[in-house]
C-alpha cells in the first residue's frame, strides 16, 4: 500500500513539472549546427525535442555536446505553443569567433562564440559552454590576431610617465586591457606611449607593493635613446661679425633614473654663421670706404651629461642643463673691394682650431610622440671670443 502511494506520488509531481516547466537545451552536432529547442523525451540512443519548426528526433551518435539552460517556469498566461512561438529558435552554425563579452552587470567574459540568435548568444568558455542572453549583454568585442597575445606578460609605459606591468587581456584599435595586480586595468591607446614585452607568459612577477611604490614613486618613463634637432638665433660673435643662426643635432642616451630626474650622456654636432658687422668697423676705422664682405662659420662638436628634472610623473615639461666639452672650427673671412681701385682689393681667411665650456640651460615640453624645447647655450671658447644662443628643440628617437 506504501509503495503504491509513493508511486501514484511521484508520478503526479513528474506530470505537475513536464506541463508546467520546459527545460531548453542547446545541442551541437558534430556536423558543427546548433539546435535550440526543449526536450520532449530521453532515449539512450536517441533525444525527442521541439524547435521551431515542429518535433525533431536526434540520434545520440551525432550529437557532440548538450548545453542544459535553466528551467522556464510557464504561467496562467503561457503555454507552450505561444513559448515555441514567440522564441526565436532553429538551426545556427557553429561561428568560433574569438570575442569579450561585456555584461551589463559589469562582468566579462571571453571565450569562442559558437552561436546566436535574436535572443542569445552561446559561448565555448575555459568552463564549459555559456549561454547568455541579449538583454544581459552591453557589447561584443572581435578579436582575431590579436588573441593570440592574450596572456603574454609586458610592461605598458604610459605617456603621462606612469608604469604598469600586468598580463594582455585584451587589445583592439582603440584600447588595451591588462590584468595587473592591482586588477584589471583597461588604457586609452592615445595615454599609451609603449609596449614591452617581456618574453614571458603567465602572473606577473611584480608584487602589488611593487606596483604601488611604481605608481606613488616620482619616475617618468624615458626612453634608452633621443634624438634632438635644433634651430637657433645666436648672438654677435667679437666685435666684427653679428648675428647669425645655426643648426645642430644632438644624440642622448640615458643613463640613470632616480627619483624626479634622470642623467643622460649627450653629444652633438651643430654649424653657425655670423654675418659680417660692418658697422662697427667703418665706426673703428673711418678711413674705410671700400665695400666690405665676409662672416664667421664656426663647426663646433660637442660632448657632455645633462640632467633632466621634472616635479612629478605627471608633469608636461622637463626642467633641465647640461654641461659640454667643446671643440671648434672657427673659419672667419673679411673682404674688402674698391669699385675704383680694384688693385687695392684684400681678402683675408683664417681657420682656428680652439677648445672650450658650452652651458645649456632649458625646458622640453610633452606631447604624446615628441617634445618640443627652449634653450639658452653659452659659449665659451678658450683664448678666443664667445657667443651665446636662443634654440627651439624637436627632441624625439628618429633613429
Amino acid at each position: 500500500m506504501i509503495k503504491q502511494f509513493i508511486f501514484f506520488t511521484m508520478f503526479f509531481i513528474s506530470l505537475f513539472f513536464i506541463n508546467t516547466y520546459a527545460q531548453e537545451v542547446n545541442i551541437v552536432l558534430k556536423n558543427s549546427k546548433v539546435i535550440v529547442g526543449r526536450i520532449v523525451e530521453e532515449k539512450p540512443d536517441y533525444l525527442l525535442m521541439d524547435y521551431e519548426l515542429g518535433q525533431l528526433k536526434i540520434d545520440r551518435q551525432n550529437i557532440e555536446s548538450i548545453t542544459y539552460n535553466p528551467f522556464i517556469k510557464l504561467d496562467a498566461t503561457q503555454n507552450e505553443d505561444s513559448l515555441n512561438s514567440n522564441s526565436e529558435k532553429g538551426y545556427k552554425f557553429v561561428i568560433n569567433d574569438p570575442v569579450v563579452v561585456y555584461l551589463k552587470n559589469g562582468n566579462v567574459v571571453s571565450g569562442l562564440l559558437l552561436a546566436k540568435s535574436l535572443s542569445m548568444i552561446m559561448l565555448q568558455t575555459d568552463s564549459g559552454n555559456l549561454t547568455i542572453p541579449k538583454n544581459e549583454l552591453s557589447k561584443i568585442e572581435y578579436i582575431s590576431s590579436e588573441y593570440a597575445e592574450r596572456g603574454e606578460l609586458v610592461i605598458a609605459y604610459l605617456t603621462n610617465g606612469k608604469r604598469f606591468e600586468g598580463n594582455i587581456y585584451f587589445e583592439d584599435s582603440e584600447n588595451l586591457t591588462l590584468d595587473t595586480e592591482v586588477g584589471r586595468l583597461t588604457v586609452p591607446k592615445n595615454n599609451l606611449r609603449t609596449i614591452e614585452y617581456t618574453g614571458k607568459t603567465g602572473i606577473s612577477e611584480s608584487s602589488l607593493s611593487d606596483q604601488y611604490s611604481d605608481l606613488t614613486m616620482n619616475k617618468r618613463y624615458i626612453l634608452p635613446h633621443y634624438d634632438i634637432i635644433e634651430v637657433s638665433y645666436n648672438s654677435k660673435f667679437g666685435t666684427n661679425y653679428g648675428s647669425g643662426f645655426g643648426i645642430g643635432y644632438q644624440s642622448r642616451f640615458n643613463l640613470s633614473q632616480l627619483e624626479g630626474m634622470n642623467i643622460s650622456a649627450v653629444g652633438g654636432l651643430s654649424l653657425n654663421y655670423f654675418g659680417l658687422n660692418t658697422d662697427n668697423i667703418v665706426n673703428s676705422s673711418q678711413s674705410i670706404s671700400a665695400d666690405l664682405k665676409g662672416g664667421a662659420f664656426i663647426t663646433t662638436i660637442g660632448v657632455g651629461g645633462q640632467l633632466n628634472i621634472y616635479p612629478q610623473t605627471s608633469s608636461f615639461y622637463d626642467f633641465y642643463v647640461s654641461p659640454i666639452l667643446e671643440s671648434h672650427i672657427i673659419y672667419k673671412l673679411f673682404e674688402q673691394t674698391y669699385p675704383s681701385f680694384p688693385q687695392f682689393n684684400t681678402k683675408e681667411t683664417s681657420t682656428d682650431f680652439k677648445f672650450g665650456l658650452g652651458t645649456r640651460f632649458g625646458v622640453e615640453f610633452l606631447f604624446d610622440s615628441f617634445k618640443l624645447g627652449l634653450q639658452y647655450n653659452m659659449h665659451t671658447i678658450f683664448s678666443s671670443d664667445g657667443y651665446n644662443q636662443i634654440s627651439i628643440t624637436l627632441v624625439n628617437n628618429l633613429f
